[in-house]
């Protein structure tokens, strides 16, 4: 079982445990998530989540993304969920909030890339990305943080187009640095993937070149001899 933490900052740090449940942890706050597939899973993660990391089982919420379960609690920090059919209210300050899919949160920038997920605050931003399938989001870097990328075990992964030559899969947790420039695409099915960043000033900052197409991004997949993943 790993059970090792890595340090972003002297502050923050995260636990990927066993490639399944990302702990966050920056002193003030702390987040829990998780990707379920059926109820057994939900009750797997509860357990987990209420008896190792002595989280109160009132606040953890699960929250249906697609044809998967989002599982996820807070301590330090209030869970706000936007309504899909209702108009934006105000959100209370220092709020994780959800979107459902058919109401996500979209950044812009020319990007497929949607969030059903976020926290800014405390010099960290935590978001939760969904890709639909043959999807890519904007071409950017970010100026002032590295970027955590985390995939959870036995879901379908994504794909990063690294500085316009080198194509990584997002398995486990990667990890992109300042100033490198970057893409992230899904392939034939959709993608869920944890982010975190040392920033609560979370911005994409557009390099200023073209969107590569699906078609090319699966080529590079296809050379680089990663497709397809079983």
């Amino acid at each position: 079982m790993s059970k090792e933490q890595k340090f972003i900052s002297q502050e923050l740090r995260f636990e990927f445990e066993d490639n399944e449940i990302l702990h966050i942890d920056n002193g003030s706050i702390k987040i829990h998530t998780a990707l379920a597939k059926d109820q057994f899973g939900i009750e797997r993660i509860y357990h987990k989540l209420i008896n190792e990391q002595k989280v109160q089982p009132e606040s953890i919420v699960s929250h249906l993304v697609g044809n998967q379960i989002l599982v996820i609690a807070a301590r330090g920090v209030e869970i706000f969920l936007h309504q899909r059919d209702e108009e934006d209210k105000q959100v209370p300050a220092n709020s994780l909030e959800l979107w459902n899919l058919e109401k996500p949160y979209i950044t812009g920038n020319q990007s497929d890339a949607v969030y059903v997920a976020k926290f800014q605050g405390d010099d960290m931003t935590f978001l939760v990305q969904y890709l639909h399938p043959n999807s890519v989001s904007s071409h950017h870097r970010h100026h002032k943080a590295t970027e955590h990328f985390f995939s959870p075990c036995g879901t379908e992964h994504g794909y990063i187009w690294l500085n316009q030559y080198k194509t990584i899969p997002i398995i486990g947790h990667r990890a992109i640095g300042p100033e490198d420039p970057h893409m992230v695409f899904a392939l034939s099915k959709p993608v869920v993937s944890f982010i975190l960043q040392n920033t609560d000033e979370f911005e994409h900052d557009p390099t200023g070149l073209e969107r590569a197409s699906i078609e090319f991004l699966n080529s590079q997949v296809v050379d680089a001899g990663l497709y397809p993943i079983t």
